[in-house]
C-alpha cells in the first residue's frame, strides 16, 4: 500500500460523516476537509478549521477534554471517526496522516467558550506536544485511538486500534524521526512532561517491545547528568514495565549512586535480574568512589547468590580502602551468621515443630456451639464449612475475599465462641477467616504486605482467645495455623506491625521472638530497609517502617543476636535519625556498648564522632562527661564541636574549656580564622546583605572595638553553616563580644534576613515568568497575553507587592540572631508564622529554631504554643523538637519549662502596672479573675484612659495607651494559656512539688490569681490527699477555713471528683459558692464518668447523640474545646477530631461514624491514641480504654456531652473482650 493511495469508498464515507456537522458553522467546510483528507487537496482548510469557534466541539472532539464537557458529551461516546480508527491499520498511511492533522486542527476549538470562567482555556495548555517534540497531530491521534469507547470488541484494548509501529511510519512520512514517541517519554533538562507522554504512548499496541529494542534511548535517559531527570526516568521505566534484563548496567549504576532514593528504587529492579546483575555489580565494586563500591558490595550480598558470597570473601583479601574493607567485613560476618546458630542468644534451634492439627476434632457442647455459629452465618453451606473447619488437612484455599467490612455485631458471639477452652489455635484462625476478620489482600500490590483485616477488632478477638487459653498462643503457633488455613505465615509481621496504628499487639516478648529466631536473614533485610516498598508504605506507614519493625522485634529477644549486632550499630551511629533511638536502646543493653562508644569519639570519621557525642549526651553513661571534654579539646571540625557541646549541656556540664583560657589568645585565633575565611572576600551570594550598615561591636574583656573583618566573618561563617541552629563555635565567638553589642548585631542580621525574605518580586523576573505562558495562549508578547487574559492581568496587579520566592537558602544568618537572642524578634516571628505558615514552611521552621534560643518568657511561651497546637504539622513538629532541646539545655521537663516561662506581661509582683502621663499617673491592675482593670491614683475605677490634658506629656500619654492595649492583649493570651494547661493538668493529674508550685504558679501575678479559683489536693508521705485553695494573701485554707501548711516536697495536684470523692467535691462546691468564687474549672465539680467493666479492654467507647448535631456546629464546638480536625483519615473515610495531651503522650480522638442524610452527627466513638517514643501521638495506635487515666477519660466523655448535646453511651453491642 503506497502512502498516496486514495481511501476506499467506505472510508471516504466515514470521513464525510465524521466532519458533516461542520456545515452548521460554514457552508462547504465539511467538503473541504474531506477533500483534504481523502484527496490531499486544499491544505489551507486546516488553518480555517483550527480558527472556527467550537468546530472541534461540533465533531465530538470535546472527548479529549472531558473536564470541560460535563453534561454535554460522554467521554466514551462512540463517534463516526471511531469507525475510521478501528480500520487504521488497513488505511493508506497518507490518508491516516492527513486525518490526524485534520482532527488536531479541530481539537484546537474543542473546549467550549467560557469553560474556565474568566480565563481562556486553550488545548495547548493541556497538551503533551506543547512541552515535547512530538507533533500535535500524533498526540491527538493517539489520544483519540487509545481512549476507552463504548462498543469495543470483547478482549480488545483501546490501544490495539493503533500499533506503535504504525505511528512510527506516520512520523517518518511527516518528516520526523520514528523514535520521537520513544525519546519523549523520558525527561530532559527543562522538560518534565514525559510522565504524561509515557502514560499516553505506552497504551499503543507493542509500545513496550518497540522501546526495548532501542536500549540506547533508555540507557541515555537513566544516565543523565541531572539527578531529578534520572529519578523521573527511573519512575517512567517502572511505569512502562520495561524488561530489567536489557538494562542491568545503567540500573546497577543508579543502585550505587549518590542519591539514596534512587539507590533504593534501582536496587529493587537490579535484584529482579538475579545472576545477570552480578557482572556489572562486580565491576562497580572494583572501581569508583568508596561509597559507590560499598553500595555495590551490599547489593551483591542482597542478591543471595553463592557465587556472590564467594566474591565478597575474595574481595576481602585484596581490598585496601579502609571504608570499603569495613563494609566487606560486616557483610561477610553478617552472611556467615544469617541463620540461627546453636548457642547464640536469641536463637531457638531446639524448639519442636508445632502441629496445628492436635485436637482439631470437636464434640459435645463445643461442636454444638461451633455448628450453631456456622448455621447462622452460612445457612445453606454450614455443613461443608464445618467439615473444612475440623479437617486435619491443610486448606488449599480459603473463603472468597470480600472488600465489605464485616458487621461488628458478629464480634460478640464470635468472642464468646473463641473463649471456649476446647477450641485450638487452628479453630480460632479458621473461624476468623470465615468471619472475614482475617483475610489476605487479593491485590498483587498489597498481598505481599497487607492483611485486609480491621486491626482493632482482630486484636480484641485474638486477645479474647489468648486470655481463655493457657499457655497463651504466640506467633509460632499462629504461623502453623496460618499455614493450615491457606494463609501465608510470612504475613504475621505485617499483622503485628504493618498498620497505620504501628505496633498492633502488645503481647509478651516470649510470644513474639521465637517466630523470628530462624529468620535472621529476613531481619537483616528489614534492618537494611531492603529495596521494597510502595506508595502505601512511603506515605502512610512511613519510609522507615520496615527497619522500625525489625528493631521492635529485636527488642523482644532475650539478647540481640550476635550476627545482627553490626547492623544495629550501623543504624545507631549513622542511620536515619528516625531509627537511631530504637537502635541505641537495644545496644545500650550490651556490656561492650559504653566502651565502643567512648572509642568512637576518636574515630577518623567526623559524622561518627558527632553521632557518638550525641548518643553519649542522651544515654549519660558513667565517664561520658570527661570523655566529651577531652574530645572537645582535640576536636577541629565545627559540626562535631557543636555536637559535643550539646552533649555536655545534656550532661549538665559546660562546653567551655575547664582551664581559664586567655581571652587575648582566643581573640587572636578568631582574627586569624576571619582572615582565612574572608581571603576571597564576601561571597557573591551574600552581596545583598547590608554589611556596611551593621552596628559596631566591642570586645567583652577590654571594650575595644571589634575589627570589621572579624564582625563580618561572624555573619559569613554562620551563613556558610546553612542552619539557624547556632554552632558551638559561633556561640564561643559570641561569648568574646560585649553582650549588648552582639544582641544588636543579631537584631540587625534578623531584620536584614526578614526584609530580604519578604522583598517583592522584581518586575523583570515577573515578566520572565509570564513569558513561559506565551505559547500556551498562542501570543507572542506579555502585553498580548495580559490583554487576552484580563483576569490574569488583574491578579498580577493585585500581587505586584507580594513577596517573591523567599530567602530560605540564607537561613544560616538566623543563627546570629539565635545566639544574640533579641527579644524584639518575638513579635515579628509570631506575625510571620501566623501569616506565612502555608507558603514558607522552611522559613517558619528556621524562625522556630531562633525562638528556642531567645532567653525570655514571651519567646518560650510562643514556642510552646506552636509545639502544642499549630495548624501546619511540619512547623509544629519542629517546635516540638526545639522545645525538647531547650528543656534539655535547661535540665527540666517540658511541663517545668512551661511553668517557669509564663510571661508576666510587664506587671509587677502584685499584678500592677503604672501608666505615666507625666504629671498624672494611672494604674492598670489585675482583679481576682486576672482581668485588667484601670484606676486613677486615688483608686477610682476608670473605663478607659482619659484624653491627655494640656499639662500632660503627650508622648508619655501615647506610650501609656499603647502599653495598656498591649497589656490587655498579653494578659488575655497568658490567661488562656494557663487555663488550657490547668485543664490538661486536671485531666492527666500532673503533679508539682509544693515548692515548685508556689514559686512558678502561686506567686505569678496572673497564674496566681487563677490558682485561687481552683481546688488543689496535696499528698505527703503516702497519706490521704489534703484539699485546699489559696487566698489573696498567698496563704492556704481548707474546707473549714483552717490554715494549711505544706512541706516543700509535698505533691500538689488539681482536685477532681474522682480523686477526692463525692463528699469532698460537693462540700468544696458549696464553699466556693458561699465565698462567691466562680470555679475556674467547673468540670472538676460536675458528674464523673466511670469506665464500665465490659469496656475495659475495648479500644473505643461508642456514643449516640440524643439530638443529631449539624456537622458545622459539631466542628465549631469541638475546636472550642481544643479538638482539632484530624490530619489522619480513618480507613472508612470518616473524620476524627483530635485533642493532644502531650504530658501524657496521649491523644483523644472523637470519630464520627454515623452522619444522617442531613449531614448531622448522630453516632460517634471516643478512643485514645498512643505512639511510640519520638512519634506524634496524633498518628499513634489505639489503646485499651483501661490504659487511659480515669480523670482524662471522664473529662473527655464530658467533652462529648458539651459538643454533641446530651450524648449517651451506645451499649447495644456486647463487647468481645469481656473477661471470662
Amino acid at each position: 500500500m503506497t502512502p498516496d493511495q486514495p481511501p476506499s469508498d467506505p472510508v471516504r464515507g466515514l470521513v464525510a460523516d465524521s466532519f458533516r456537522p461542520l456545515d452548521e458553522l460554514g457552508a462547504g467546510l465539511a467538503d473541504r476537509v474531506v477533500r483534504y483528507v481523502c484527496d490531499d487537496l486544499d491544505p489551507g482548510v486546516l488553518d480555517v478549521l483550527s480558527r472556527t469557534p467550537e468546530a472541534g466541539v461540533r465533531i465530538g472532539l470535546g472527548c479529549l477534554y472531558p473536564q470541560f464537557m460535563i453534561g454535554r458529551q460522554s467521554p466514551s461516546a462512540r463517534l463516526p471517526w471511531d469507525e475510521i480508527l478501528d480500520r487504521a491499520e488497513g488505511m493508506p498511511p497518507g490518508v491516516l496522516l492527513r486525518l490526524a492533522r485534520a482532527l488536531h486542527a479541530g481539537a484546537q476549538t474543542a473546549i467550549p467558550a467560557g469553560a474556565m470562567g474568566g480565563l481562556v482555556a486553550t488545548p495547548a495548555m493541556l497538551s503533551v506536544s506543547t512541552y515535547t517534540s512530538v507533533p500535535g497531530w500524533a498526540e491527538t491521534l493517539v489520544r483519540l485511538a487509545t481512549r476507552r469507547v463504548d462498543g469495543l470488541a470483547p478482549g480488545r484494548e483501546p490501544g490495539d486500534r493503533l500499533p506503535a509501529i504504525l505511528v512510527e511510519r506516520l512520523l517518518e512520512l511527516d518528516g520526523h524521526s520514528p523514535d520521537l514517541i520513544y525519546r519523549d517519554v523520558f525527561p530532559r533538562a527543562g522538560s518534565v512532561a514525559s510522565l504524561a507522554a509515557g502514560s499516553l504512548f505506552r497504551t499503543l499496541a507493542g509500545f513496550r517491545d518497540r522501546l526495548a529494542e532501542r536500549p540506547e534511548i533508555v540507557s541515555a535517559a537513566l544516565t543523565q547528568a541531572e539527578a531529578p531527570m534520572r529519578s523521573l526516568s527511573l519512575s517512567i521505566f517502572k511505569m512502562l514495565r520495561l524488561p530489567v534484563a536489557h538494562f542491568v548496567e545503567p540500573l546497577a549504576a543508579l543502585a550505587v549512586g549518590s542519591s539514596a532514593n534512587l539507590r533504593g528504587e534501582a536496587a529493587s529492579l537490579v535484584r529482579e535480574a538475579g545472576p545477570l546483575a552480578l557482572p556489572p555489580l562486580k565491576a562497580l565494586a572494583e572501581s569508583g568512589s568508596p561509597a559507590a563500591r560499598g553500595h555495590a558490595l551490599r547489593l551483591i550480598d542482597r542478591l543471595g547468590l553463592p557465587e556472590g558470597r564467594e566474591y565478597l570473601r575474595s574481595r576481602l583479601g585484596v581490598e585496601k580502602t579502609a571504608a570499603v574493607r569495613e563494609v566487606l567485613e560486616g557483610l561477610v560476618g553478617d552472611r556467615d551468621g544469617r541463620a540461627a546458630v546453636d548457642g547464640e542468644p536469641g536463637s531457638a534451634p531446639g524448639l519442636p515443630p508445632v502441629d496445628p492439627f492436635v485436637g482439631v476434632g470437636l464434640g459435645g457442647d463445643a461442636l454444638a456451639a461451633v455448628t450453631a455459629w456456622l448455621e447462622e452465618r452460612f445457612p445453606l453451606s454450614h455443613q461443608g464449612w464445618l467439615e473444612r473447619l475440623l479437617s486435619p488437612r491443610p486448606w488449599s484455599e480459603g473463603p472468597e475475599y470480600s472488600s465489605e467490612i464485616p458487621p461488628a455485631d458478629q464480634d460478640a458471639a464470635l468472642g464468646r465462641l473463641l473463649r471456649r477452652p476446647e477450641l485450638t489455635t487452628l479453630h480460632m484462625v479458621r473461624l476468623l477467616r470465615l468471619a472475614r476478620i482475617l483475610q489476605p489482600h487479593p491485590s498483587p500490590d498489597f498481598a505481599s504486605r497487607n492483611l485486609a483485616s480491621p486491626p482493632d477488632r482482630l486484636e480484641a478477638l485474638l486477645s479474647a482467645y489468648r486470655e481463655a487459653h493457657s499457655p497463651r498462643v504466640g506467633f509460632r503457633e499462629l504461623a502453623a495455623a496460618f499455614s493450615a488455613s491457606a494463609m501465608d505465615p510470612e504475613l504475621l509481621p505485617n499483622l503485628w506491625y504493618g498498620h497505620r496504628e504501628g505496633q498492633l499487639f502488645q503481647w509478651e516478648a516470649e510470644a513474639i521472638w521465637p517466630f523470628f529466631a530462624d529468620r535472621f536473614g529476613w531481619l537483616a533485610e528489614e534492618l537494611d530497609q531492603g529495596p521494597r516498598g510502595d506508595e502505601f508504605e512511603r506515605y502512610v506507614l512511613g519510609m522507615d517502617w520496615r527497619a522500625l519493625r525489625a528493631l521492635a522485634i529485636l527488642d523482644a529477644f532475650p539478647a540481640v543476636p550476635a550476627s545482627l549486632v553490626p547492623r544495629v550499630w550501623r543504624i545507631a551511629e549513622g542511620g536515619k535519625q528516625s531509627l537511631r533511638p530504637a537502635a541505641r536502646r537495644l545496644l545500650e543493653k550490651l556490656p561492650e556498648a559504653r566502651g565502643r562508644l567512648l572509642e568512637s569519639l576518636a574515630d577518623g570519621k567526623a559524622d561518627r564522632r558527632a553521632a557518638a557525642a550525641e548518643w553519649l549526651g542522651q544515654w549519660k553513661p558513667p565517664g561520658a562527661a570527661e570523655a566529651l571534654r577531652q574530645a572537645m579539646e582535640a576536636e577541629k571540625v565545627a559540626a562535631v564541636r557543636t555536637a559535643i557541646g550539646r552533649a555536655l549541656e545534656l550532661l549538665g556540664e559546660s562546653a567551655k574549656p575547664t582551664g581559664q583560657a586567655n581571652p587575648a589568645d582566643l581573640i587572636d585565633r578568631l582574627r586569624k580564622e576571619a582572615a582565612r575565611g574572608l581571603k576571597m572576600g564576601i561571597p557573591e551570594k551574600l552581596s545583598w546583605f547590608p554589611f556596611d550598615r551593621l552596628p559596631e561591636v566591642r570586645w567583652r574583656h577590654d571594650g575595644a572595638p571589634v575589627e570589621r573583618p572579624v564582625r563580618d566573618w561572624l555573619v559569613v561563617s554562620a551563613w556558610k553553616a546553612k542552619s539557624a541552629e547556632p554552632s558551638e563555635d559561633l556561640r564561643g565567638h559570641a561569648s568574646l563580644l560585649h553582650p549588648e553589642d552582639f544582641r544588636g548585631l543579631g537584631r540587625s542580621a534578623f531584620e536584614a534576613w526578614l526584609a530580604e525574605d519578604l522583598k517583592p518580586q522584581s518586575e523583570q523576573l515577573r515578566r520572565e515568568q509570564l513569558a513561559s505562558f506565551l505559547h500556551l495562549f498562542g501570543v507572542s508578547t506579555v502585553e498580548e497575553l495580559l490583554r487576552a487574559q484580563p483576569d490574569m492581568a488583574q491578579a498580577i496587579e493585585r500581587q505586584k507587592d507580594a513577596p517573591g520566592m523567599g530567602n530560605v537558602a540564607d537561613k544560616g544568618l538566623l543563627a546570629v540572631a539565635a545566639v544574640a537572642g533579641p527579644p524584639e524578634a518575638v513579635g515579628p516571628i509570631r506575625d510571620y508564622l501566623n501569616k506565612w505558615y502555608g507558603y514558607r514552611a522552611w522559613q517558619c521552621r528556621a524562625l522556630v529554631t531562633v525562638l528556642a534560643w531567645i532567653d525570655g518568657p514571651e519567646a518560650v511561651a510562643l514556642l510552646l504554643d506552636v509545639a502544642r497546637r499549630f495548624r501546619t504539622a511540619t512547623i509544629r513538629k519542629e517546635a516540638e523538637v526545639q522545645a525538647r532541646k531547650l528543656a534539655d539545655r535547661r535540665r527540666m521537663t517540658l511541663a517545668e519549662l512551661a511553668d517557669v516561662s509564663i510571661p508576666d506581661a510587664g506587671l509587677d509582683a502584685s499584678g500592677r502596672m503604672v501608666l505615666d502621663f507625666g504629671p498624672r499617673r494611672f494604674v492598670a491592675r489585675l482583679d481576682d479573675d486576672a482581668e485588667v482593670v484601670l484606676e486613677d491614683e486615688e483608686g477610682k475605677a476608670l473605663k478607659a484612659l482619659p484624653s491627655p490634658a494640656k499639662s500632660d506629656d503627650a508622648e508619655n500619654a501615647a506610650a501609656a495607651k499603647g502599653r495598656l492595649a498591649a497589656l490587655k492583649k498579653e494578659v488575655k493570651a497568658v490567661r488562656k494559656r494557663v487555663v488550657d494547661r490547668f485543664q490538661e493538668a486536671l485531666c492527666t493529674q500532673r503533679s508539682w512539688t509544693f515548692a515548685a508550685w508556689q514559686a512558678s504558679l502561686l506567686r505569678h501575678p496572673i497564674a496566681g490569681r487563677l490558682c485561687r479559683r481552683v481546688v488543689w489536693a496535696a499528698t505527703s508521705g503516702g497519706g490521704p490527699p489534703a484539699t485546699f485553695r489559696p487566698l489573696e494573701d498567698g496563704s492556704l485554707t481548707d474546707l473549714d477555713d483552717n490554715p494549711v501548711e505544706l512541706l516543700a516536697d509535698a505533691e500538689v495536684r488539681l482536685a477532681h471528683r474522682l480523686t477526692i470523692g463525692d463528699e469532698a467535691t460537693d462540700r468544696w462546691a458549696a464553699h466556693l459558692s458561699d465565698y462567691e468564687v466562680a470555679p475556674l474549672l467547673p468540670q472538676a465539680f460536675g458528674p464523673a464518668s466511670r469506665l464500665p467493666e465490659p469496656l475495659r479492654r475495648k479500644t473505643a467507647w461508642p456514643f449516640r447523640a440524643e439530638t443529631p448535631v449539624a456537622l458545622a456546629i459539631f466542628g465549631r464546638r469541638a475546636r472550642g474545646l481544643g479538638y482539632d480536625p484530624g490530619a489522619f483519615r480513618l480507613e472508612d473515610g470518616g473524620d476524627r477530631f483530635l485533642r493532644h495531651f502531650p504530658s501524657a503522650s496521649l491523644c483523644a480522638a472523637i470519630e464520627l461514624d454515623d452522619l444522617d442524610e442531613a449531614d448531622r452527627v448522630a453516632g460517634l466513638t471516643l478512643s485514645f491514641l498512643r505512639a511510640a517514643e519520638g512519634q506524634d501521638a496524633r498518628a499513634g495506635r489505639r489503646i485499651a480504654l483501661e490504659e487511659v487515666p480515669e480523670v482524662l477519660l471522664s473529662e473527655c466523655v464530658a467533652d462529648l456531652s458539651r459538643i454533641a448535646g446530651a450524648a449517651s453511651p451506645r451499649m447495644a453491642e456486647e463487647p468481645v473482650a469481656e473477661p471470662s
